[in-house]
């Protein structure tokens, strides 16, 4: 191969080898090469969250949404994050991806502190690649 190897392309190959001498006489071996996976990829979000409405009275716990990402690399490890809290206002689990109103602070929505967020979630894998929505 002449693009290197590639775990996501392929896990391992068989390969053989044959020799020859000047007589013609030949012989044939084969060996299996084993590609181990390296982290060479980054996360990356399989779908989009929308517009969300909640009413200001809801109560702290209430889960706004989901992040949802991947990547290829084989047992990858995604951390999520929030860009900003708001004030403590949201939480996130971090590996699960599920964006609570923050039952922390329990301060909840208010409407006229705020009527909207922007939300920005961070996914991070284990060599610290992320992914921001």
């Amino acid at each position: 191969t002449t693009s290197g190897l590639d775990y996501e392309v392929s896990t391992g190959y068989r390969v053989g080898v044959i020799v020859a001498d000047a007589a013609g006489d030949t012989a044939m071996t084969y060996f299996t090469l084993t590609v181990t996976d390296e982290n060479d990829n980054a996360p990356y979000f399989t779908q989009t969250i929308g517009d969300v409405s909640l009413s200001e009275g809801v109560v702290a716990g209430t889960v706004v949404a989901t992040a949802e990402a991947d990547d290829v690399d084989q047992n990858e490890t995604l951390t999520y994050s929030l860009a900003d809290t708001f004030g403590d206002t949201l939480a996130i689990d971090g590996q699960t991806g599920e964006i609570t109103i923050n039952t922390i602070t329990g301060h909840g929505l208010d409407y006229e502190v705020s009527t909207g967020y922007r939300v920005g979630v961070i996914v991070t894998d284990a060599a610290d690649e992320k992914a921001v929505t």
